[in-house]
């Protein structure tokens, strides 16, 4: 009797456990899968039209600034800003696919080039970006906002603020990236 009240009493606190753990036990999950080029897993840890709908005003706004610097106040500029939006919602329509993101989370970029074989300055870029990251660590930080949502947080020295992965609930112990926040200096296209 003893024995089951303890039992009564561990259950509680082992299943409150399991539910506080259970966002790091799927972002651990979600990089196997990215390493292991598990797509069914990895793809069934995102929201793709959630991911999609966080990005677009992200992008928009900056594809937006970017244009309008550059061009003049004449009436025909701001007629021209009209067809940001649609261009900017293919684009990400056509990046967040399984493959375009798996593609921006391995290598950080958006596409791809058609040859398999690097050339000799992809080679050079990348020993480059090996060493310059090697200086440069990633402050990584997980905490919750509330407990249904999870925050994956990465900065990088050259960064003043961080690109957060925004993680939300889905049941007891599912978790689903559901938005990407990017920094604005990262988005910077002048």
């Amino acid at each position: 009797m003893k024995y089951l009240r303890k039992t009564l009493y561990a259950l509680p606190v082992l299943f409150g456990g399991l539910i506080f753990t259970s966002p790091y036990i799927a972002i651990l999950d979600f990089k196997t899968a990215i390493e292991t080029n598990d797509m069914n897993k990895y793809n069934s840890y995102i929201n793709f039209p959630s991911v999609r709908s966080s990005l677009k005003p992200q992008i928009n706004l900056a594809v937006r600034e970017a244009i309008s610097s550059k061009l003049n106040s004449s009436s025909f500029s701001a007629f021209g800003l009209l067809f940001i939006e649609p261009v900017v919602n293919r684009l990400v329509d056509s990046a967040v696919t399984p493959n375009g993101l798996k593609l921006l989370l391995d290598k950080g970029t958006i596409s791809q080039s058609m040859t398999n074989e690097p050339s000799k300055k992809t080679e050079v870029k990348s020993a480059k970006t090996e060493n310059k990251q090697s200086k440069n660590k990633n402050i990584i930080k997980l905490f919750y906002l509330n407990p249904n949502v999870f925050v994956l947080s990465s900065q990088s020295g050259d960064l003043q603020e961080p690109i957060k992965a925004i993680w939300v609930r889905s049941g007891f112990f599912n978790w689903k990236l559901n938005s990407l926040s990017i920094p604005p200096t990262l988005l910077n296209l002048n």
